[in-house]
């Protein structure tokens, strides 16, 4: 399963599931993920699922800011595990738990710094 986390001063925020086959993204209430900011349009994005291939695409609907990947204004891209996605002033993070699963785990070191810790891969 694959989802969107709305990432929000450095926060993690709500967590959309990517369940269907079709997600719209905008500013419309009908929208599948609604946004409350006047710089995204009514009908902003599309998630399309593809699934036999568990590929995860996002496609601009003619919007009037664009869409973001990575920082790099696309019409059409496939998602990979961590990019970032910029709608508006909306930042998100795409997550694949497949992909996740095999990610090494990361160990937890004490800084310099009393009550500091920081995370570093493992070599």
């Amino acid at each position: 399963m694959a989802y969107l986390v709305l990432i929000s001063d450095g926060e993690t925020g709500p967590r959309f599931t990517l369940d269907k086959e079709c997600l719209s993204i905008g500013r419309s209430s009908d929208c599948d993920i609604h946004l409350e900011d006047p710089s995204v349009s009514f009908e902003h994005a599309q998630l399309n699922i593809k699934q036999g291939f568990g590929e995860v695409w996002i496609e601009d609907a003619n919007s009037t800011n664009g869409t973001f990947v990575n920082n790099k204004k696309v019409q059409s891209s496939p998602l990979r595990h961590n990019d970032n996605i910029n709608i508006g002033l909306s930042n998100f993070r795409f997550v694949s738990d497949e992909e996740s699963l095999l990610e090494s785990t990361q160990e937890i070191k004490k800084s310099w710094i009393p009550g500091i810790f920081y995370l570093k891969d493992k070599s």
